[in-house]
């Protein structure tokens, strides 16, 4: 159970890192999305197919899906959006949200967070690490930074599935703190 736990977060943060490095899907991990329309205040809204969160950002989401082909039924599944929007010195911000679910999971919300949280360590020194919450989820945000980029990331734990909510920035095109933080508050799961 042990190993299989930790293939699940391995996944996880694949998905995560590959979003944030790469910002694309291959075609057939990528959804078709009817054009989106921004509301009243200029925010889009980003909805996985899977209905199983929604959040709000500056730019217009896609949704994707990812799932490991060799047991569909058991293995983890990942559904999300991303969207990037053009910023200052030809850089990007990037906005993701995703949840990562598998069937038979045993790991209790807090492990799952914790272990999560272990291997996003292993990928970079966490800047500051304090407690989050998404209505009555408790969870943890983190900041991590590299020479190019910086995250601020959220990881929290429903009943069955493990949600990271993130924004990348390039050194010198920092969207507004507002921004960020709007973002990340947005983040509504549809589980407990």
């Amino acid at each position: 159970m042990q190993r299989h736990a930790s293939y699940t977060l391995h996944r996880s943060l694949a998905a995560c890192i590959a979003f944030a490095l790469l910002a694309s899907g291959t075609p057939a991990a990528r959804a078709a999305d009817p054009k989106p329309a921004a509301g009243r205040d200029g925010w889009f809204e980003g909805v996985p197919r899977d209905h199983s969160f929604r959040v709000r950002g500056p730019a217009a989401f896609e949704t994707f899906h990812q799932e490991d082909g060799k047991d569909p039924a058991h293995a983890p599944r990942t559904e999300g959006v991303r969207a990037t929007q053009p910023a200052a010195f030809d850089g990007v911000n990037r906005y993701m949200a995703s949840c990562v679910v598998q069937e038979g999971d045993r790991r209790d919300a807090k492990q799952r967070i914790e272990e999560t949280l272990a291997h996003w360590s292993a990928q970079a020194k966490f800047l500051y690490q304090r407690p989050a919450r998404a209505g009555k989820l408790d969870g943890t945000e983190f900041q991590i930074a590299d020479r190019t980029k910086t995250m601020r990331v959220r990881v929290f734990a429903t009943r069955t599935r493990t949600c990271t909510v993130l924004v990348q920035w390039n050194r010198a095109a920092k969207p507004r703190e507002d921004d960020v933080v709007r973002f990340l508050d947005s983040f509504t799961p549809s589980e407990r």
